[in-house]
């Protein structure tokens, strides 16, 4: 799985920056799933290992994605307290891979 930061999928992404939001404001960022392998990839779940405890995020994304296919991510912060820094956080995407019988052709 590749995270791209455009729909054109031409920058690729290792971490996902929202800057500094107020507290009682909110920032939307869509981000872009490309499944590269060659199975599906169901049952997803996004993971944000650094964001801090007293923060949440709305996440909306796709629940499988097709081999070769890409999806949105849409990421919804909105800060309970003003934070000192930037927001930078890290994605992790955990799956299950399921690999489809290939068809003989004849």
């Amino acid at each position: 799985m590749k995270i791209y930061d455009d729909p054109e999928l031409k920058k690729l992404i290792q971490t996902i920056h929202f800057g500094k939001v107020e507290a009682g404001s909110s920032k939307t960022i869509t981000l872009y799933l490309l499944n590269d392998s060659k199975a599906v990839l169901t049952n997803l779940v996004y993971e944000f290992p650094s964001l801090p405890s007293s923060e949440t995020l709305e996440v909306h994304g796709p629940i499988t994605i097709q081999s070769g296919k890409q999806g949105e991510l849409i990421l919804t912060w909105k800060p309970s307290v003003n934070f000192k820094r930037a927001l930078v956080l890290d994605l992790l995407i955990r799956a299950e891979e399921v690999y489809l019988a290939e068809e003989n052709i004849s």
